[in-house]
């Protein structure tokens, strides 16, 4: 009712019309304008030039969304310079500087080129020209099935027998594909050792299945139940539909698939479940690590574990290397801005990635925003090992304290942890009494103290 275009321009000459206003909010640390280094400051103190929207944003049905509501529509069925140019804000309509359709005096010829019904994916209509590639239905839809895995137990060479299919059900050949790696973990009470192996050099396909077998033999320790996962990627170049060069490729990956074996259990014991990977998607949409090639929590973790941490990446210079366990990983990550400590990861080609510039768009105590209930986000949290945190106050840090400091992370409440972590005659291992306060039920249980 307020934010109209009736609204007066601000002191720092920006519109407060909130089909304007509220775009430039979501895109905030990629409008053009602020790329050339113009921070968007709608009044003074008052800066969104950090915002960053946690999905594609050309994704503009996530929040006009509802097929029912009055003028859902209108997204693309009324171009104009105020809605299009808040997002594309380097265009300027009176010389036609950064428009493909030139100068534009006002918005009565918009719809002219930028129609509400799309013909082709990246035309120059509404939906078209948003059109955004892992939705793109050039895609082959690729799906990935392990269908059987034989010789895997402690000290053989596991072989298995997969396929990969595209949207109609046909099987294709995975040998020319740009990624193909097995990765072989456990065990699944809490991992901490795998094997990950290229398999496209060896790999058979016999027209409609293919084979693999691995190099390396399953440890002789192995124990409980091993999770097999896959990494694929496929090249697929897209056409554009508004005539420019067809130079755009997206790197399309199926859903990790996930296949648990049983190497001294009697049979298969899946890896418990604390988060769901939809409801990250409600924020992300399409949450892919690594590039886009996982998709699936219950892969990541076999990576990211108790003992895992970025010295492969970290230069000496850099100190001592850092957790990336998941469960401390996520919560610092989402935590970001309210860290007390630094938290900077080390990715490929040591490359510094530091969280503490992240904002959550949300109240970080609704555990089940994430987890699947909050019963997964309680003490004790059903892990067996200790966390490696050799950057935090203290290390190894108990799975719950691990957990609990990733977003609690002051000097504070790394003295209560580790007053409460008691280290019996002969053992080396911290025990933490966590849950003799925080457990379900308990005076301090996670869902009392996260109540909202």
């Amino acid at each position: 009712m307020c934010h109209t275009s009736q609204m007066p321009i601000t002191a720092t000459g920006e519109s407060l019309n909130f089909k304007v206003m509220v775009h430039k909010i979501h895109d905030g640390a990629n409008l053009p304008s602020v790329l050339a280094g113009t921070p968007y400051v709608v009044s003074p103190g008052v800066d969104y030039s950090t915002v960053v929207f946690p999905q594609d944003l050309r994704n503009c049905q996530t929040c006009h969304a509802s097929a029912s509501a009055t003028d859902a529509a209108i997204w693309r069925m009324f171009p104009g310079q105020a809605a299009c140019g808040s997002c594309h804000d380097n265009i300027n309509w009176t010389t036609g500087a950064n428009h493909a359709g030139g100068q534009q005096i006002n918005d009565a010829s918009c719809a002219n080129c930028h129609d509400p019904v799309q013909d082709a994916e990246w035309d120059a209509s509404v939906p078209g020209a948003h059109t955004v590639e892992y939705k793109s239905t050039q895609l082959y839809g690729l799906v990935m099935n392990i269908l059987s895995v034989t010789q895997a137990k402690p000290g053989q060479k596991p072989v298995v027998k997969y396929q990969i299919t595209d949207r109609n059900g046909k099987s294709m050949d995975p040998r020319p594909f740009d990624t193909l790696r097995f990765t072989l973990g456990g065990p699944t009470t809490d991992y901490s050792s795998y094997v990950s192996e290229n398999a496209q050099a060896t790999t058979t396909w016999d027209g409609t299945t293919a084979t693999y077998t691995f190099q390396s033999a399953v440890p002789a320790t192995a124990k409980n139940t091993w999770m097999l996962t896959c990494d694929v990627e496929l090249t697929v170049p897209l056409k554009q539909g508004d005539g420019k060069p067809d130079n755009t490729n997206f790197t399309e990956s199926p859903l990790n698939p996930i296949f648990y074996i049983a190497m001294t259990d009697a049979t298969a014991v899946p890896r418990r479940t604390i988060v769901d990977i939809a409801k990250c998607n409600v924020c992300h949409d399409r949450f892919g690590g690594h590039g886009g090639q996982r998709l699936v929590t219950q892969g990541c973790v076999i990576c990211h574990n108790p003992v895992a941490d970025d010295s492969s990446q970290r230069p000496a210079s850099a100190g001592k290397p850092e957790s990336i366990d998941l469960r401390r990983m996520i919560h610092r990550i989402h935590t970001g801005d309210q860290l007390v400590q630094d938290y900077t990861v080390y990715g490929h080609g040591g490359r510094a990635v530091p969280f503490n510039q992240v904002a959550f768009p949300g109240d970080r105590r609704d555990c089940a925003k994430c987890h699947t209930s909050i019963t997964t986000a309680e003490v004790p949290t059903g892990a067996t090992l200790n966390v490696v945190t050799q950057r935090d106050f203290f290390s190894p840090q108990g799975p719950a304290t691990a957990a609990c400091t990733g977003c609690h992370d002051s000097r504070d409440v790394a003295a209560h942890a580790l007053i409460n972590t008691a280290y019996f005659p002969g053992s080396t291992a911290p025990a933490e009494a966590c849950g003799t306060c925080h457990s379900t039920g308990a005076t301090y249980a996670v869902d009392v103290v996260h109540a909202r």
